[in-house]
């Protein structure tokens, strides 16, 4: 029996011996696996590391170059506008004299227009009283044309040769 027991005992010993070899070839295997996992996130973070400085490089070197376009700008954009609104206050004077301007050219066309109207006015009465009177500067006209002029010098001619007596004797007293 202590043969047996030691039979089994070796067996029990060489069953724990390849138990335990099992068990350090699985916690070697795990190792290795473990490991390699290990490897594969180091590199991966390695990446996301690289990843991410390059995106804030280029972040970084977006934000200056936004900063040196609107110190740039901003002042340009500035005067532009400042120009613009001292243009408009110039265009709003303009229009303020060019509608004080209209309303004085209207006053003068009124003006105008009632002259132009006095002076029609006037030439139609002109026109009716020379169309009134034509009449009567014909008959005037041919009156004085038929007068003989021959015949009234010869009468002045004898009135004077009929006074001169009586002026003589006029002039005496």
């Amino acid at each position: 029996m202590e043969e047996n027991k030691a039979a089994v005992q070796e067996t029990s010993n060489a069953e724990n011996k390849t138990g335990v070899i099992n068990e350090t070839a699985r916690a070697a295997q795990d190792n290795k696996v473990t490991e390699d996992l290990l490897r594969e996130l180091i590199a991966l973070q390695k990446k996301e590391t690289g990843h991410a400085k390059r995106t804030s490089f280029f972040m970084a070197c977006f934000v200056i170059i936004i900063l040196v376009v609107a110190l740039v700008l901003v002042p340009k954009v500035m005067g532009t506008l400042n120009q613009l609104q001292n243009t408009i206050v110039q265009a709003q004077d303009t229009i303020t004299q060019a509608q004080g301007t209209i309303t004085k050219l209207e006053g003068e066309l009124e003006n105008v227009s009632g002259m132009v109207k006095s002076i029609t006015t006037t030439s139609d009465n002109v026109n009716g009283m020379l169309e009134e009177n034509t009449e009567s500067l014909n008959s005037a006209i041919k009156e004085i044309t038929e007068i003989d002029f021959a015949g009234l010098n010869n009468a002045i001619k004898d009135l004077q040769d009929a006074i001169k007596p009586f002026a003589d004797l006029m002039r005496r007293f």
